[in-house]
């Protein structure tokens, strides 16, 4: 099943890709003039023994000229793609016939070659403060094609690889030439310089087979240590699904729910694991596939979603699951958003369908905080019916305020005004004075009222209203405040919701 998908995937990707390369062939062939550096490089110095690793292409930005007359811009960080018609970057280390690093008067060099074109930057090789490094990392044991093992197809063969990461109790040490060392978690650990442990493999060219001595390697600043990795056989001979979901129909706009479902897992020594899914228990994990996760008996089972079609996985088994339906789902007539908090908490949403039936849906909007960083929150809601996705959008004005938040629900969209924001308990609104909810100016106002004695504020608002000084509330809080609503760059935080 595996292999019959990935076939077709590549099969699509061959079809795409010699599309493309009829389109380039029948374009006019452009060529690059010319290639001038218009900003130099954040650094150009590397560690002694640690040159391929440490000499960053950062900051660096070329401006090329075309042969059609256009100009464009490149930089390795720069985080866009410039427009070369069919003229490719690329960059390496000068070398030597050996292909070695060439290391002259204590530099080296990297070239940047587009078309006929090379630019050479220069780095500076400086003294390396590492004297080595110790990593504090279990054996790493594996099942055997639990990476999905080897392809093969009318195209070739092809492995995929194991891929490998630290957990959160694997620590780096560091031995530094003047004599200190330092320990901290792999996972997280940058130098003062901003160099970090890089784990590799050569499972390219020795890849890793059960029955060898298989290893993975770590880098740090010029040198390397090895882990070993273990490759076992994979116990599982097959899944048997004995019972199907409590629920088994399923409206299109709707994930399956899980609950009830009953399997076996038989395994190659004879012997058998049952389990029954209870939903509560599943992991939902969103990438790099809509998968379930859950552990049976120290066996890792997924429940996967291949576009519409599912799975149960564990290791390399695989057992379609059967005899699921999805029929067309009650088309929405109006969507009316009541409530919203903005961390997402105790969303509320009344929905019409055409055929006049009504429901409410309540639910909290998981990753709520980041839409008002002007990203897209997107999760799943646990419904009667199945699962179901919502996407969020925060909406601004041409100064910049929030106006609310589009909600995109059941295949329609409703948009979430600022006055059915809600205040989140335990929580204020930094600029909120009045505590509506909202940041306007009657928040001013009432800082200006309880600072002449005209009305007084509560202790939550006077909270909210302490903007520039957490200990004293004055009228430039207000005048802060103004400022931010009439569209100013403003340094603290107006409109974040915090804690108290």
């Amino acid at each position: 099943m595996i292999k019959r998908r990935f076939l077709a995937l590549l099969t699509a990707i061959l079809i795409t890709l010699s599309v493309v390369t009829v389109t380039v062939s029948a374009e006019e062939e452009v060529k690059v003039i010319s290639a001038t550096v218009v900003q130099e490089l954040t650094t150009s110095t590397c560690f002694e023994g640690a040159e391929e690793d440490t000499a960053d292409l950062s900051g660096l930005r070329i401006l090329y000229e075309l042969s059609d007359g256009r100009y464009d811009v490149w930089g390795f960080d720069r985080n866009t793609y410039p427009d070369l018609g069919n003229n490719e970057i690329n960059w390496d280390f000068v070398r030597n016939d050996k292909g070695e690093v060439v290391k002259e008067n204590n530099k080296v060099a990297i070239q940047i070659t587009c078309g006929e074109t090379l630019v050479e930057v220069e780095y500076t090789i400086i003294e390396n403060p590492v004297e080595s490094f110790e990593l504090d990392m279990d054996p790493i044991v594996l099942y055997e094609n639990y990476s999905d093992g080897v392809w093969e197809s009318e195209v070739g063969v092809g492995d995929y690889y194991y891929i490998c990461d630290f957990d959160m109790d694997d620590t780096i040490t560091v031995h530094y030439k003047d004599g200190t060392s330092t320990t901290d978690e792999a996972m997280f650990f940058y130098d003062d310089y901003g160099w970090g442990v890089e784990l590799f493999s050569t499972q390219d060219v020795t890849p890793w087979k059960v029955g060898k001595e298989n290893h993975l390697y770590a880098k740090y600043m010029g040198y390397t240590v090895e882990i070993p990795v273990e490759v076992v056989p994979v116990p599982i001979k097959n899944i048997e699904i004995t019972k199907l979901p409590d629920k088994t129909e399923y409206e299109d706009v709707y994930k399956p729910l899980w609950q009830g479902m009953a399997f076996n897992i038989n395994l190659k020594d004879g012997t058998s694991v049952s389990a029954t899914v209870a939903d509560e228990e599943l992991e939902y994990i969103r990438y790099p596939l809509d998968d379930y996760v859950l552990d049976v008996n120290g066996l890792e089972v997924t429940i996967r979603d291949w576009g519409g079609e599912y799975s149960l996985i564990c290791y390399d088994v695989e057992e379609v699951i059967e005899g699921l339906t999805f029929k067309e789902h009650k088309a929405v007539a109006d969507m009316t958003v009541k409530q919203i908090s903005r961390t997402g908490v105790g969303t509320i949403v009344d929905v019409t369908y055409e055929n006049g039936e009504k429901e409410t849906f309540e639910f909290d909007v998981q990753g709520h905080d980041i839409a008002v960083s002007d990203r897209d929150v997107t999760g799943r809601i646990k419904t009667d019916y199945g699962y179901t996705e919502y996407s969020l959008e925060a909406v601004y004005d041409s100064k910049k305020n929030l106006e609310g938040y589009n909600l995109y629900f059941l295949d329609f969209e409703a948009f979430a005004p600022l006055d059915v924001i809600t205040p989140v308990p335990g929580h204020y609104l930094v600029g909120d004075a009045n505590e509506d909810g909202k940041i306007n100016i009657k928040d001013a106002t009432a800082i200006q009222k309880h600072l002449a004695k005209i009305e007084s504020l509560s202790e939550t608002g006077i909270l909210a209203a302490m903007i520039i000084d957490s200990d004293k509330l004055s009228v430039k809080d207000a005048t802060l405040i103004q400022k931010y609503l009439a569209g100013y760059d403003v340094i603290h935080p107006i409109g974040e919701t915090v804690e108290k």
